[in-house]
């Protein structure tokens, strides 16, 4: 069992000696990267709205934060995160996985600021189905983990509870929120996420999963 054979390891080197350091495997990419959807021009102004820059491009480039911290977990520290330290001792840290999920509340957070600040309720729908159309664009690059943090956010109680503005989403657009909303549903265990996942290729298909449901 493999609880207790790392019960049995009394320091942290007896553990790499048993299972490894759990360090992330390097692969290679399969395909080279596509060009950015921006200029420099853009960022020749100072200040940058986000709404300047392509939304494609934003997806990618958020995509490429959060997989930068992603890489940096290894298994120990999500086997930390399953112990009881208080109870079993201490195995080690996970602060890959700390960061990696703080770094997803600070986008569920920065997406319900930029529609709450706007006064008008014409500009707060507005920029909800900014952030529908971008979460979709997190679907299709297989990014799971930023597109929950945006529907996390449009689901939230003050964000949720802004009717008139909700009026004013287009059926279509509501339609696919509709859609992620039902994907990421905790009340269904993510089943639906689950079933998409085996469908994935790990060996040839790069994929953010949602951390939560592990």
């Amino acid at each position: 069992d493999l609880g207790f054979k790392v019960m049995e390891c009394e320091t942290q080197q007896e553990i790499y000696d048993n299972f490894g350091t759990g360090n992330p495997k390097t692969i290679k990419p399969s395909q080279k990267a596509p060009p950015p959807l921006f200029s420099d021009v853009i960022f020749k102004k100072g200040i940058v709205s986000i709404r300047e820059v392509d939304i494609t491009e934003v997806a990618r480039q958020i995509t490429l934060l959060q997989f930068e911290l992603y890489s940096k977990i290894n298994k120990f520290e999500l086997l930390h995160r399953a112990w009881s330290p208080r109870k079993y001792g201490p195995i080690g840290q996970s602060k890959s996985i700390s960061a990696f999920i703080q770094q997803c509340n600070t986008l569920t957070h920065f997406t319900s600021y930029l529609i709450l600040t706007k006064t008008d309720y014409r500009r707060r729908a507005d920029m909800i189905k900014y952030f529908i159309v971008l979460a979709e664009k997190f679907v299709r690059i297989k990014n799971f983990s930023s597109m929950t943090a945006i529907i996390s956010a449009l689901g939230s109680t003050q964000i949720s509870r802004l009717k008139k503005t909700w009026e004013l989403i287009p059926q279509h657009v509501l339609a696919n929120f509709n859609r992620m909303d039902s994907l990421m549903s905790i009340g269904k265990n993510y089943s639906e996420y689950r079933n998409m996942l085996k469908f994935i290729d790990s060996n040839s298909e790069p994929c953010l999963p949602f951390f939560g449901v592990y």
